[in-house]
């Protein structure tokens, strides 16, 4: 079904299978339901069910910081997340468009590229719901580098789930153009980055290889290079960072030494 408005600037989409899409976003929002609603077509309808919508918004709205502090310097995206029934409040998924878009060039932004990154977000995310609800069981092992981060069973079967889900959009040529240009911008991403990381510009290196891998998690190089230019940044207060990313680095710093201490103190008195 077509698009329509109600309740102010919240933008409704209701699909084929009751789903509705919320949209409270100034990020591209027409586009983001566009993405949104494209990639439900692929995803299976008994893995929706008592699934109530899918809210759309700019940031994560429980983490303060997440809009002081850019992604490459805390090291993760919040894409997406997924809020199981309780009571009378029923299932739904937060996407936030502010990361799901992050390391897309804007001119990019209605490319298949990224309608295959916000598809497998919302897959995983499905997968939560799907885990809750079904028990469901992955068809695979697939683990991205990134979960060793999270080590949970379930998110290890979302990403397993969302990797079946993209598995069957790939068979489609348009995600295939997607996969492509991923990694054609992700290769020169990294490239760029690394010239950066030679001229002793950590941090321009960090964020363009945090990008680079962001929107190509395969581009395993990129990651690596990534780490080592960010320790690079948090170990040298450089002055090329703004106050709230050195102050940012200033709590890392002390939350670490409390917590080398702590641990310290813990081996002494074994």
């Amino acid at each position: 079904m077509g698009l329509s408005m109600a309740r102010g600037d919240i933008l409704l989409d209701e699909t084929d299978h009751a789903m509705r899409i919320e949209m409270a976003t100034t990020h591209f929002p027409r586009l983001t339901a566009w993405h949104v609603r494209n990639a439900l077509k692929w995803i299976d309808p008994l893995d929706l069910e008592g699934l109530e919508y899918v809210r759309i918004i700019d940031y994560k709205p429980d983490d303060p910081d997440v809009s002081k502090v850019p992604p490459y310097l805390a090291g993760f995206l919040y894409c997406g997340s997924y809020v199981k029934k309780k009571g009378k409040r029923p299932a739904s998924i937060l996407l936030y468009t502010h990361d799901l878009y992050f390391g897309i060039p804007r001119l990019l932004a209605p490319s298949p590229m990224a309608g295959l990154i916000i598809a497998s977000t919302l897959a995983h995310e499905v997968g939560h719901h799907a885990i809750e609800t079904r028990g469901y069981n992955s068809k695979s092992a697939a683990k991205t580098k990134l979960n060793s981060l999270v080590d949970s069973k379930k998110e290890r079967a979302a990403t397993a789930y969302a990797s079946e889900v993209v598995n069957k959009l790939l068979n489609s040529w348009y995600f295939r153009c997607g996969r492509l240009l991923a990694r054609v911008c992700s290769y020169y991403f990294f490239k760029i980055g690394n010239k950066a990381h030679w001229r002793g510009n950590f941090k321009r290196a960090a964020a363009l290889e945090f990008r680079a891998y962001m929107i190509n998690t395969d581009n395993v190089d990129a990651w690596q290079a990534y780490l080592q230019d960010r320790a690079a940044i948090v170990s040298k207060t450089s002055s090329a960072l703004t106050d709230a990313e050195r102050l940012w680095i200033f709590h890392r710093r002390v939350a670490t030494d409390q917590t080398t201490e702590s641990e310290e103190s813990s081996k002494a008195s074994t």
